[in-house]
């Protein structure tokens, strides 16, 4: 009956860890004690209480430059375009609005749809581009072109 042994090294953490089996795949398990010492559970126990602490600073603190809410609440709406994406996926996930002409702007929604619109003639030009759009910039003018 042959035995051979596995060996996890774990250099980093100062472990090795030995497994012994047989051919029936019967293994011994490690020891009691062997494992991870007592120095590498302390090390790993106060890196987790330093990454805690972190976490909940950066929670409390709010971003420098963030709009307070009593601003935000005075905001109205100027227009409202519900016809732009599909009401049973509803969601406007990315906008652009044209650097030269401030009237075309092009929307992608969570129905995967990005539409060019005019918002003076309250009408698109171009959309059913299938995809889940997270950023949609105008590439040049040339998407302007398209009520031209």
């Amino acid at each position: 009956m042959g035995v051979g042994a596995l060996f996890y090294k774990l250099p980093a953490w100062g472990v090795t860890i030995v497994v012994q089996s047989d051919v029936t795949g019967k293994t011994d398990l490690p020891a009691e004690g062997t494992g991870l010492s007592e120095e590498v559970i302390t090390r790993l126990q106060d890196k987790a209480t330093v990454l805690t602490q972190e976490r909940k600073r950066r929670g409390r603190t709010i971003p420098e430059g963030l709009t307070p809410a009593d601003i935000i609440r005075g905001f109205t709406t100027l227009a409202s375009h519900p016809g732009l994406h599909s009401a049973s996926i509803p969601g406007i996930l990315a906008l652009d609005v044209h650097q030269s002409d401030t009237s075309k702007m092009v929307t992608g929604g969570a129905d995967k749809n990005a539409t060019v619109f005019n918002k003076d003639t309250e009408q698109d030009a171009v959309s059913e581009w299938l995809r889940l759009w997270r950023s949609i910039p105008f590439a040049n003018a040339e998407i302007g072109k398209a009520w031209d």
